[in-house]
């Protein structure tokens, strides 16, 4: 990770850590287990961007009376084992009743953790298949899964680009491994063919090995499961390749990483987003995104949107006077038809929430809605 990326990211954790707690204040802790460094470490910047400005709101509503939330950051890298130790840390010594992370790895192996100590798991991020079924009653998340994503994926891939025959390039993770298998999938069932699947490890940074496979399977498009530094650096080097054919790619995919990253070759590429939208979406979401971008000079990805969510379902739930791990799990079953930031949510049986799917695709440099 760069020293720049480093120091930014200690900066927001001192800027969030050091919000003022007024003196006599209950204070309630939000832990996170977030991706600081490591293969996606802008992870963790969305997490604390979103963070902060959800404390702000916080403060400035008053809506919790005498009472302050101090956010307790731990870096899990989004390798599982990392995240173990820091979640036991959380728990043992920090004593939070909630916290929030991401990673589909990281989620699956800390659920049973959470379930096990009786605190609250909010996922931001992970969208592995298996994240519905983990954790009962504490995990919970406000991203759907694969089964909408890739699933979209498919379809549109098949229904709009009129392929018939599919590449998958995938991160060797689960959630590369769920985005994978959901696509080929439904991709198949429609009628297409996967001609290929290839794996690559997190945080790669050279793909030619297996971008010169897929160009050698001649695929109408390529499906692309992973992140967006990745993103960005896979479809620049195919394009120096000479593949020039459509790829699409995960909700990971769309933020500035990959526009940045790829530069012009990010032309033409395609990917599955929400509703949410913090330049044309609802007035919530537009005056998140102008906010956030007055702040720290860029729009928001739908992490950040989810991370502010997160610390203010937090916040509501202490409002309505739960503080253990049990009562925060009991309130938040009861979110109906929340309007938020992301659109309006309700959280089901499973903890999960579910949004419809729409694509954009890149034009100009910017990500923009397909039709």
């Amino acid at each position: 990770m760069k020293r720049w990326s480093v120091a930014l990211m200690f900066s927001l954790l001192v800027s969030i850590l050091s919000y003022p707690i007024s003196y006599g204040a209950e204070v309630y802790k939000l832990g996170s287990v977030a991706c600081i460094t490591g293969g996606i470490p802008q992870h963790g910047e969305y997490t604390l961007r979103g963070f902060k400005l959800a404390l702000e709101d916080i403060e400035e509503s008053g809506m919790i009376k005498g009472g302050k939330i101090e956010v307790v950051a731990e870096d899990g890298q989004n390798v599982p084992r990392v995240a173990l130790a820091a979640i036991n840390k959380l728990i043992n010594i920090d004593k939070v009743q909630y916290f929030e992370t991401v990673g589909s790895s990281v989620v699956l192996a800390l659920a049973p953790v959470a379930q096990q100590n009786k605190i609250v798991l909010m996922n931001t991020a992970a969208t592995h298949p298996k994240v519905r079924e983990v954790g009962k009653p504490y995990t919970f998340s406000i991203i759907p899964g694969t089964a909408t994503e890739s699933k979209g994926s498919a379809q549109f891939s098949f229904t709009e680009l009129k392929a018939k025959k599919a590449s998958i390039l995938y991160v060797n993770n689960e959630y590369g491994h769920g985005a994978k298998d959901i696509f080929e999938k439904v991709f198949t069932d429609l009628g297409g063919k996967v001609v290929g699947t290839e794996i690559y490890d997190l945080g790669a940074t050279d793909y030619r090995t297996q971008l010169a496979k897929i160009r050698a399977q001649n695929p109408d498009v390529v499906y692309f499961a992973g992140h967006a530094n990745e993103c960005g650096r896979a479809i620049k080097q195919a394009r120096a390749f000479g593949m020039n054919g459509p790829w699409t790619g995960t909700i990971a995919t769309v933020a500035p990483e990959t526009l940045k990253t790829a530069g012009e070759a990010a032309e033409g590429f395609y990917a599955v987003a929400f509703p949410y939208d913090p330049v044309d979406g609802t007035p919530k979401m537009k005056e998140f995104g102008q906010r956030y971008k007055n702040a720290f000079g860029v729009l928001p990805t739908i992490y950040s949107a989810n991370s502010y969510i997160a610390a203010m379902l937090f916040a509501k739930a202490i409002a309505s006077g739960a503080s253990t791990g049990p009562e925060i799990s009991k309130y938040l079953f009861t979110i109906k038809d929340w309007d938020t930031i992301i659109g309006k949510i309700s959280i089901d049986k499973d903890g999960m929430v579910d949004l419809p799917c729409r694509f954009l695709v890149v034009k100009g440099g910017n990500f923009i809605p397909y039709k």
